[in-house]
């Protein structure tokens, strides 16, 4: 018997290899990611008895990696996490490409693939509850596939910090793209809606994560975070998966369009301290 199918980006990264793990002891698993340490995490499926239909290896942006999703999402499928993101740390403007972007050619990739049933979760972050609201940047990215786009966000997103600062263009840029992730989810609502689908999106706080402790690493509001959530801890690549597959599940056929925050309560608690706007406290950490 054929059984559901399961497609996960950012595979190999801790999230997607929790999430791989939940959902392919009921589904085959279709993987991607751009390291290459996936095709040894795919090896290790198979070695204890999950079912894979196939292993991509590259990079998100690239028209191979989103087709050979397109195809193997054709014939419809159970699930789609979508945890594939690159990181503050990482360039500003291949955040952008990656983390919203890409994220839209994925999602139109998979549509005509989306059946009764099918349901998908997209990874965005807490740092898309804190981003500021820039209506020039917001009306650019509405565009995404524009020429030039990039070089025209430049100078707003300098405009907005005071001055081209490297690290905090890429910190803030990752909250805007992270805020798009979770907007794509009410964008495609109703068209999943339509066809008996879902899509939500879910924002992790501080995750104890190869990702999540590197970016501690970097920045000492991250440290922060952890240090006054309510929970008083991490959060887990497991309490992803948990909520993803709950997410996901028959349990949760009325929650579409909307997102999830799991960041061990540190946004209601920056809310409740009515904490000065990110945007500010980015500045500051720049000057």
């Amino acid at each position: 018997m054929s059984r559901p199918t399961a497609i996960i980006t950012g595979a190999s990264g801790g999230m997607g290899r929790a999430c791989a793990r939940q959902l392919g002891a009921t589904m085959d698993l279709v993987l991607t990611d751009a390291s290459a340490s996936l095709e040894g995490f795919a090896k290790d499926l198979e070695l204890e008895g999950f079912t894979l239909r196939s292993v991509t290896v590259g990079d998100f942006r690239s028209a191979e990696v989103i087709d050979a999703l397109g195809r193997e999402a054709a014939g419809g499928f159970a699930a789609l996490i979508h945890a594939c993101g690159l990181p503050p740390s990482a360039p500003w403007r291949d955040i952008v490409e990656v983390n919203h972007i890409a994220t839209v050619r994925l999602l139109d990739a998979v549509a005509p693939g989306v059946r009764e049933g099918s349901a998908a979760v997209l990874i965005a972050s807490v740092a898309g509850h804190l981003a500021p609201s820039l209506p020039e940047v917001d009306a650019l990215l509405a565009q995404p596939f524009t020429p030039g786009l990039l070089d025209r966000i430049e100078p707003l997103l300098t405009r907005e910090l005071g001055s081209p600062a490297g690290a905090a263009m890429g910190t803030l840029a990752y909250a805007i793209s992270k805020r798009k992730v979770m907007e794509l989810s009410e964008v495609h609502a109703a068209g999943w809606g339509a066809k008996g689908g879902r899509i939500v999106s879910l924002s992790p706080g501080m995750i104890y994560t190869p990702m999540g402790r590197h970016e501690a690493s970097l920045d000492a509001a991250a440290d922060a975070q952890v240090k006054g959530a309510p929970a008083g801890r991490w959060g887990t690549a497991s309490d992803i998966a948990a909520a993803a597959c709950f997410l996901l599940s028959p349990a949760a056929s009325f929650i579409t369009g909307t997102d999830l925050r799991i960041d061990g309560g540190a946004v209601g608690a920056l809310n409740a301290l009515k904490a000065p706007p990110w945007i500010d406290s980015l500045r500051s950490r720049m000057a």
